[in-house]
């Protein structure tokens, strides 16, 4: 079984009240918690449970039940660094021979964090920094902590390269907001500078209220109504991450610009529906229902 899979493709025809397959994937939200007040995030405007961690022991009980899950993805709307468990839940889920990932803010990647990813063996460290200046940070982050974001990955990008570490594989994520689609080639140059070389632009998820200070809306998507100077900034970037030697896609997709969509065709307006499918979620207590996102 291929342990990078999401999900296993079901005909329609085949499916029934119950799944003919297990899953192939596990979401294992190992906090509910965050330091950040983004401004694209739910949980900034509002709490649908108690704040709550999930143990090594937990881990055990949930990952036991589901022995055809080769993927392990540890976040949910939390921050995973808060969990001080979390290298000890890696290092487990490696020794049972799983592919384990997650997104961070990397707010937390003290010295401690960075030697700790590294000994637990830890396959994927996804950063979502969403800006390129300070300013910009602050206004999506809602926090000033960009430049010791930029310390901490520089840090961690030293440390692998001295101990000659291949993994974790570090990325970049940027949100796909109006608000900063203009920084994407500067973001592309701050992975090259740091020796990251992997970006990603992802779908902007949002929601109806009538909160007006967040970014979280479908004035802000770029999900079916993408302009055409719009287009010819990510047309730019493809030609910019070539340039500088990156892998620069889309979340699920082949390049940024082009996509598999559900009728076959292949169009940008597209492109962030393609991750979203249905996942098997096990996370901390959750009393009410949320959006799951595919990283």
């Amino acid at each position: 079984m291929d342990e990078k899979k999401y999900f296993q493709v079901i005909d329609a025809d085949q499916r029934g009240a119950i799944a003919p397959s297990a899953p192939t994937c596990l979401y294992l939200e190992v906090t509910n918690e965050c330091n950040l007040t983004c401004k694209t995030c739910p949980l900034t405007y509002g709490r649908v449970e108690p704040p709550a961690l999930l143990t090594l022991d937990k881990v055990h009980f949930l990952v036991a039940q589901f022995p055809s899950a080769m993927r392990m993805v540890l976040h949910g709307i939390g921050e995973p660094l808060l969990n001080k468990e979390l290298s000890e839940i890696i290092s487990y889920l490696k020794a049972a021979g799983k592919y384990v990932l997650f997104n961070s803010n990397a707010t937390l990647l003290n010295a401690r964090w960075r030697q700790a990813l590294i000994d637990s063996q830890l396959d994927e460290y996804r950063v979502s920094l969403d800006a390129t200046t300070p300013e910009s940070y602050a206004a999506v982050r809602g926090k000033p902590l960009f430049p010791l974001i930029l310390n901490n990955l520089e840090a961690f990008m030293t440390l692998k390269r001295r101990l000659g570490a291949a993994n974790p594989c570090v990325s970049l994520w940027l949100t796909g907001l109006r608000e900063t689609l203009t920084e994407l080639p500067d973001f592309l140059r701050i992975a090259h500078r740091l020796g990251i070389e992997e970006v990603y632009l992802q779908r902007l998820v949002y929601w109806h209220d009538d909160n007006n200070e967040k970014l979280a809306t479908a004035d802000q998507s770029l999900f079916q109504s993408l302009q055409f100077n719009e287009e010819e900034i990510i047309q730019a970037s493809e030609a910019l991450a070539k340039q500088l030697g990156l892998r620069f896609e889309a979340s699920g997709a082949t390049t940024p610009a082009i996509a598999p969509s559900p009728n076959g065709m292949s169009d940008f307006t597209v492109f962030a529906a393609w991750p979203y499918a249905i996942q098997t979620e096990i996370d901390a207590p959750r009393p009410g229902i949320t959006p799951t996102r595919m990283p």
